[in-house]
């Protein structure tokens, strides 16, 4: 018999349920722990300062401009963390567990809509999907 966990990456890999993530929770994660993302968040400073000198030494236009591409890449970042450390729960079940009980992640039903998040089990819920 399968373990549950394993059942829980099987519906996931068939879209069956949806693994939410908060984006703030992945994005601290994946800043801390990997050199990439050390690098990355480095980097947000370093474009909101390249910006602010922007505005003022080229004006408004081109400053508007900067702040608006550095927007774009602060919002594939969190687009980028989310999915990594998605992938790295979807490894590990005493991780998962430990973020499900953080209420980092909820669990979603994409039959029936229903949301799971702690304090409800998710092994429980995860059995009664077919």
């Amino acid at each position: 018999m399968k373990t549950i966990f394993k059942k829980l990456n099987e519906l996931e890999r068939a879209r069956k349920i949806t693994i939410g993530m908060n984006r703030n929770h992945a994005n601290n994660f994946w800043y801390h722990q990997t050199v990439i993302g050390k690098i990355l968040n480095w980097l947000t400073y370093v474009l909101i300062i390249l910006a602010i000198i922007t505005f003022i030494k080229f004006g408004f236009l081109k400053g508007i401009l900067a702040t608006f591409w550095t927007g774009i890449y602060t919002v594939v970042v969190q687009k980028i963390s989310s999915m990594y450390v998605r992938v790295l729960l979807l490894r590990r079940e005493e991780l998962f567990d430990v973020a499900y009980q953080e209420k980092s992640i909820t669990i979603r039903n994409n039959y029936t809509g229903k949301i799971f998040f702690y304090p409800t089990d998710w092994k429980k819920e995860i059995t009664e999907i077919r």
